[in-house]
């Protein structure tokens, strides 16, 4: 009990003292509560419980002694009735009732909160809450609380639970669930009198909740921004500006707003409101202005094009830096299509910055061959990273629909134009060094000797599987064994592929006995790859081959076949053998069709599967996994006309976009021009040309889209080496709980977020997982990730959780954004998963779709 409860207890106290018997009637049951917590020392307290006859009988041997002991009589109730009963009662005992003429036994609450309150709290103040008590703003319990409230105004305290009057404007602002009991209790004045000074307001004049709600919104966001800009606009210079601890309150408020997750919504709704009542899409705001202002989606906007115009100019490291912070920032967690676009700047500056640097390493770069190819694919900087940057970039273009914004718009193109400049440049300079050494390139491993340098001592150490993958560039192998993290032990190299590269002359070159191989003109006019007298020219007498060089049983399998789940019967198979070949699709076709779009989403799509096949592999104990590719490829811009060649002429067997074979060549400027035997590739009088940089011949095929000939893209051969690490993980996976917390209850857009939070319930050490979040529809995921607070592999989809670093068991909350890529069923399900094992962690069952259909 506090205060006013004291002082009853007090007041109880000294009339039994005085006159032993005390009868307190209460007919608004304010102390009704109360009566159980008096303690009185030696004193009865009989209750009032509906019937007058059963007090009475309670009361006998009480009242009609001589020396009676000590009573309370408790009656919640005051009426003639009640006096009439107890009248014998009345007569002896000391009655406590609201109105009493004597004020020291008068009970109306009003009258012993001024008296109790006087000495605390002064005349003045506990004249205004007796007030509060008469209007019915208050009762005993919230009286009471003022102790432990340390002050404020009762009422305020009594409808938000604190007298802190930040989390009351908190409260507040963010949600109207206050607004009924403020309106019965006539509490807005209340609210006004507290809000107005501690913000630096005079809210006086609000004329309701919501009024009083968007004037002080409008003030506290309106602060917040201007005082964290880094110059204020001619345009709003006029706003004034609270001073001292009112600033730095509402700057406090503001920050807490946005930091709520269970706010969030009503802060962005709010902020939108402000934003367009300031004008904010109207004013001219500079990078320096706004580069830390988090306040306001407009400003966030006006800050993306800034950025942009900047990086235009100079793409400096401090302005990549913003842009990845701005990644993870309110507005691009809000607001995923903000967050996309956030992600496409920084992709766009990263392939300028890199392109720049290339350009720069290419002046001072040796001049063999074997140098040039090391330079693209090995050290902590490899110039194949310009590759990795462009691919992200397009990527991202043509999976966030933002080409409507000019300013994006602009920077996409810029970084398109350098990438095509500075990659034509390195194709040029290193087609000439090839050139120049006859394609001779020593300590780095030819094509056709792969399989006896990396495969087959592998296999002589147990059991072993050889991917075959279509069109993966060594830029993408390296990204797929970074994605692997401590799982296996990864050992990339660079292999030196084999002109023209394409895939009938490529696949033949990684198979075993191929070492002393030909490339001839078959029967049909075409080009094959001979060993002997044994032609490899389609996959069918490449398969046949291979199983002929090797002993020990041999399963073949494609990589579609091996995901998500194989069959019976190819399970078993592989399971018993010693060898696993697995080609993946050819995708060329697909990617010549110039259907570009989805061509960059199937090679990226590409990149997730290999993860995954590589885990299934591990699962048939394979002690080896080796990773290559037939050739690399181009994949950029439209060529303009200067780039597009005319084909040699002469005899022509094979005719593509980046490569001619035939006999009886033209000479030209615009190529490389040189016969197969001194390349050492075959034993006839074929001849081959080659575009020097990323030009291409006029022939069939994609616009966009090559392979085939020499640039460092199409012949830097991966030779990707794993090997499964023999490690348990140190928390089980069954002793972790998940959370899975979408940002809204349906999915109403295209993207959509998810907050990912764990904790380990064990006593084990938390070793937080890899693990993929997905939308299903009818069995098949329909979703992919675009954004995370952190951890996120676009390349795999795969996301790295880490524990919380003050809190060693909680996983830190990851707000994952996923965009849908298509769904026309009206739920889906969210499933997390274990992306090593692929075991279930947590799902949300069903979740509304609302959207229109993709």
């Amino acid at each position: 009990m506090t205060i006013v409860s004291d002082h009853l207890r007090t007041t109880i106290a000294r009339h039994i003292a005085e006159h032993h018997i005390v009868l307190w009637l209460d007919p608004e049951g304010h102390y009704s509560d109360l009566v159980d917590q008096l303690a009185l020392r030696a004193t009865t307290v009989v209750r009032y419980q509906g019937s007058f006859f059963a007090l009475r009988h309670a009361l006998d041997g009480y009242i009609a002694r001589d020396d009676p002991p000590d009573v309370l009589i408790y009656v919640p109730r005051d009426d003639d009735a009640t006096l009439d009963a107890l009248a014998e009662v009345a007569a002896t005992a000391a009655v406590l009732r609201p109105g009493q003429a004597q004020a020291a036994r008068n009970t109306r609450l009003a009258v012993v909160a001024r008296r109790a309150l006087r000495e605390r709290l002064g005349d003045e103040r506990a004249e205004e809450l007796a007030r509060q008590v008469e209007a019915g703003q208050l009762s005993l319990a919230e009286l009471d609380r003022l102790d432990e409230q340390a002050g404020g105004s009762p009422v305020i305290v009594a409808i938000f639970g604190t007298a802190n009057l930040a989390a009351v404007a908190l409260t507040f602002l963010s949600t109207t669930d206050c607004d009924a009991q403020i309106v019965e209790r006539h509490a807005l004045p209340d609210l006004a009198r507290s809000l107005g000074p501690s913000f630096g307001l005079d809210l006086a004049a609000s004329s309701s909740c919501d009024d009083l709600r968007t004037r002080l919104a409008r003030h506290v966001l309106t602060t917040e921004f201007l005082a964290e800009l880094g110059g204020v606009p001619i345009e709003l210079a006029t706003i004034p500006l609270p001073e001292g601890a009112a600033r730095a309150a509402c700057v406090e408020l503001a920050h807490s707003w946005r930091q709520r997750r269970d706010l969030q919504e009503s802060y962005a709704r709010m902020a939108d409101q402000v934003a367009a009542a300031l004008d904010l899409g109207h004013v001219p705001f500079g990078l320096d202005e706004i580069r830390t202002s988090a306040t306001f989606a407009l400003v966030e906007e006006a800050l993306q094009a800034a950025v942009e115009s900047a990086l235009i100019q100079h793409p400096t490291a401090e302005l990549l830096d913003l842009a990845l912070q701005r990644q993870t920032g309110f507005w691009a967690m809000q607001r995923p299509a903000l967050q996309a676009r956030w992600a496409l700047v920084h992709s766009a500056g990263q392939l300028l910055a890199e392109a720049h640097r290339v350009e720069q390493a290419l002046k001072r770069a040796p001049e063999q061959p074997e140098a040039l190819l090391r330079a693209y694919a090995e050290g902590e900087e490899p110039w194949c990273q310009l590759d990795t940057v462009q691919r992200t970039l397009e990527r991202r273009w043509h999976t966030y629909d933002l080409a409507d914004n000019q300013h994006i718009e602009q920077l996409v193109t810029q970084a398109r134009q350098r990438f095509m400049q500075v990659g034509d440049t390195l194709a040029e300079r290193f087609t000439r060094a090839l050139a120049a050494a006859r394609c001779q390139l020593p300590g780095i491993t030819p094509q056709r000797n792969i399989f006896a340098t990396s495969v087959q001592p592998a296999m002589r150490e147990g059991k072993t599987a050889y991917v075959l993958v279509d069109a993966m560039r060594f830029e993408m192998a390296r990204e797929l064994s970074a994605g692997f993290g401590d799982e296996f032990s990864a050992q990339l190299t660079v292999a030196f592929g084999t002109l023209p590269s394409i895939t009938p002359i490529g696949m033949a070159a990684l198979l075993p006995g191929v070492e002393r191989g030909t490339i001839v003109q078959t029967r049909d006019g075409k080009l094959a790859w001979q060993v002997g007298s044994t032609q490899l020219k389609d996959r069918r007498t490449r398969i046949e081959w291979l199983r002929q060089q090797i002993s020990g049983s041999v399963a073949v399998t494609t990589l579609e076949e091996l995901l998500p789940k194989p069959k019976a019967a190819l399970h078993n198979e592989l399971q018993a053998a010693d060898f696993i070949l697995v080609t993946s699709q050819e995708i060329d076709e697909l990617a010549e069709s110039d259907n570009i779009r989805l061509a960059r989403k199937v090679m990226d799509d590409a990149l997730a599967d290999l993860a995954r096949l590589v885990r299934k592999l591990r699962e048939y104990d394979c002690r080896t996994i080796i990773l290559t590719a037939d050739h690399g490829y181009l994949f950029g811009d439209e060529l303009e006309s200067d780039m597009k060649i005319d084909p040699p002429g002469g005899q022509t067997i094979l005719l593509k976009r980046r490569a001619w074979v035939g006999r009886g060549a033209e000479q030209n400027t615009t190529f490389l021009r040189t016969s197969l035997a001194q390349l050492g590739l075959s034993a006839e009088d074929l001849e081959i040309a080659v575009p020097w940089g990323f030009g291409a011949f006029k022939a069939s095929g994609g616009r966009a889209y090559f392979h085939g000939g020499a640039s460092p893209q199409e012949l830097a051969i991966p030779v990707l080496r794993l090997t499964p690490r023999q490690t348990s993980r140190i928390t089980p996976l069954a002793s972790l709980s998940w959370s899975l917390q979408p940002g809204t209850k349906k999915l109403t857009t295209r993207f959509f977020s998810v907050q990912i939070t764990g904790q380990s319930n064990g006593l084990f050490e938390l070793e937080p997982p890899r693990v993929r979040l997905e939308l299903y529809a009818q069995g098949k995921v329909v979703s992919q990730p675009i954004g995370a607070t952190y951890g996120l592999n676009e390349a795999t989809g795969e996301i790295t959780l880490r524990a919380q670093p003050d809190q060693a068991q909680q996983i830190e909350p990851n707000t994952i954004t996923l965009m849908v890529t298509s769904v026309q069923q009206k739920t889906v399900m969210l499933q997390l998963s274990d992306a090593t094992s692929g075991r279930e962690l947590s799902r949300i069952e069903r979740i509304e779709v609302t959207m229109l259909e993709l």
